[in-house]
């Protein structure tokens, strides 16, 4: 870009000098300016970029919130599980503590039923009884069996539901007041 000399200047002794570094300074004033534009349009990029930025972290700040959600959720999902292996464990002691009381009683009876019975007939008579009672508790100790597998299968597929405990307390009962009435 060509600087014109202003009239001041005109006349002076040292004229060419003075336009010389007139017109250096006017191109160090335009690269300025050019700078100066490039430097907003950086400027303008980095406002971009932080607005873009802003929103990634907006966006991360609310997946962590999700997520955050989320583990609360599946501690939750957790310790209901956990309560629900409890009370499969307890429901397991208790059924073998049954099967053992069955079995104990089992051999008090085949011992009373040797003592006590000297005839064949009524030996035969008390066994057949002995027998069908054995088949009884064979029988809820499956039930039992097959409940307290219940039981771990929706322990296990827990989806939201509380576990049953329910029916397997109701066997329990009725075995008891079964073995009761023996």
């Amino acid at each position: 870009m060509s600087y014109y000399c202003p009239n001041a200047v005109e006349n002076a002794p040292n004229r060419q000098i003075v336009c010389d570094i007139l017109q250096e300074l006017q191109c160090v004033i335009d690269k300025s300016l050019g700078h100066s534009e490039n430097l907003q349009v950086g400027y303008q990029d980095l406002g971009s970029e932080l607005h873009r930025l802003k929103e990634e972290i907006v966006c991360y700040v609310q997946t962590i919130n999700e997520l955050e959600i989320k583990l609360k959720h599946l501690e939750c999902d957790n310790q209901r599980l956990i309560r629900c292996f409890e009370e499969e464990s307890t429901a397991r002691a208790n059924l073998e503590m049954i099967v053992c009381e069955l079995r104990a009683q089992i051999e008090r009876q085949n011992e009373v039923l040797n003592i006590e019975c000297t005839e064949k007939t009524a030996i035969a008579g008390e066994l057949k009884h002995l027998e069908m009672t054995i088949q009884n508790y064979r029988n809820q100790v499956c039930d039992l069996e097959a409940e307290t597998e219940q039981l771990h299968t929706n322990c296990k597929g827990y989806e939201g539901k509380l576990c049953r405990t329910t029916e397997l307390q109701t066997a329990l009962t009725q075995c008891c007041k079964f073995k009761m009435t023996v």
